[in-house]
């Protein structure tokens, strides 16, 4: 039968060298096709292809790639077929479903075949509802797609798998905070915790340039982290009602000269500061004014000449001691051998 009077839907035999596979099938791998070729050889093809009519003649296949690869194998050269009457949409349609039906589909074909759905501007409901599963898989599967072509070609020739993929979906827009993550999880980290760092080191990242470029527009000078902007005597000290800091709020503060700010290291949070807390000494309770800088160096300098007079006092004192004692054993001395001599003249 020609294929100018072939009917929707009828059921024909086809010449397996008249039909073309479309380049948007998802069907990646075919699997072991020898037991399935064998039995087409025994019994013939049980369940038929389908296929639809091509406007430069032949038919272009739209369910059971598989069923056709096996008949080649098996030497047929004419195969039963349900020619459908699909327009381009049906039949892309029509061959997703068909593959998200298969049991064995791998993570990165489902997520071709949801996304081609999609693309036909089906929402995420009727898709969930078309392939039997529910929203989340659909959105899950799709996110695969954003990954990285490295990492999608790990995940199907399986040195990933599904799971691993997944949580690496939320650093696909990183990717170098991704490979970073795999690192470490390869490294000895849990995948989930090198995952959440990156997530973390990304949002604090995120944040910090967003504190800036807010500083930056409201022409606020941003200074590095002051090692020390809580005690009394600080240079810088951090405005606020908290201890060490300047009773001033932000907005009264800004339009001060002595105006700026830093930007935290471990969070990104705006921290504000008086970077010359002089400035309101008699305004701002707590601020004192600085001490004499001169005389405080002479009562230094005063106190350490009499730490020395001192010294030299207590040095001279034990140096007389010391001599007293020298002096009082030369004496005795001098009295023992004076008694000596008396008893030896006694003797004689």
């Amino acid at each position: 039968m020609s294929a100018s009077h072939v009917q929707i839907a009828e059921l024909i035999e086809v010449s397996l060298d008249d039909i073309n596979i479309p380049p948007g099938n998802h069907r990646q791998d075919l699997g072991d096709l020898n037991g399935l070729a064998e039995s087409i050889r025994t019994i013939g093809l049980v369940q038929p292809i389908t296929v639809r009519q091509r406007d430069a003649g032949g038919y272009e296949l739209v369910a059971g790639q598989r069923r056709l690869a096996a008949a080649r194998l098996a030497g047929l050269t004419l195969l039963p077929a349900v020619v459908r009457g699909y327009a381009d949409v049906e039949s892309r349609k029509a061959m997703a479903v068909e593959n998200l039906n298969r049991k064995d589909l791998e993570p990165l074909e489902a997520a071709a075949a949801y996304q081609d759905l999609l693309d036909l501007g089906i929402g995420n409901d009727e898709v969930a509802a078309l392939a039997g599963t529910s929203t989340q898989q659909v959105s899950d599967h799709t996110s695969l797609l954003s990954l990285p072509r490295k990492v999608r070609r790990e995940l199907a020739g399986g040195a990933i798998d599904y799971p691993t993929a997944l949580l690496l979906t939320q650093l696909a827009d990183t990717p170098e905070r991704l490979t970073r993550a795999l690192h470490n999880a390869r490294n000895g980290w849990s995948l989930t915790s090198a995952v959440q760092h990156e997530l973390h080191e990304r949002e604090l990242e995120r944040k910090t340039e967003s504190s800036r470029a807010e500083l930056e527009k409201r022409g606020v000078p941003i200074i590095e982290r002051p090692r020390d902007s809580f005690s009394p005597r600080a240079r810088v000290r951090r405005l606020g009602n908290g201890w060490g800091c300047i009773p001033l709020t932000q907005a009264k503060h800004a339009r001060e000269a002595c105006h700026a700010a830093y930007i935290e290291e471990h969070t990104g949070d705006i921290v504000f500061v008086c970077i010359d807390v002089q400035r309101h000494v008699g305004v701002v309770p707590g601020i004192e004014a600085p001490a004499d800088a001169k005389a405080e160096r002479a009562a230094k300098r005063s106190e350490r000449q009499a730490q020395r007079r001192a010294l030299a006092e207590r040095r001279a004192l034990l140096t007389r001691h010391l001599q007293s004692i020298d002096d009082d054993a030369a004496a005795a001395n001098h009295h023992a051998q004076q008694i000596g001599r008396a008893s030896c003249r006694e003797r004689v």
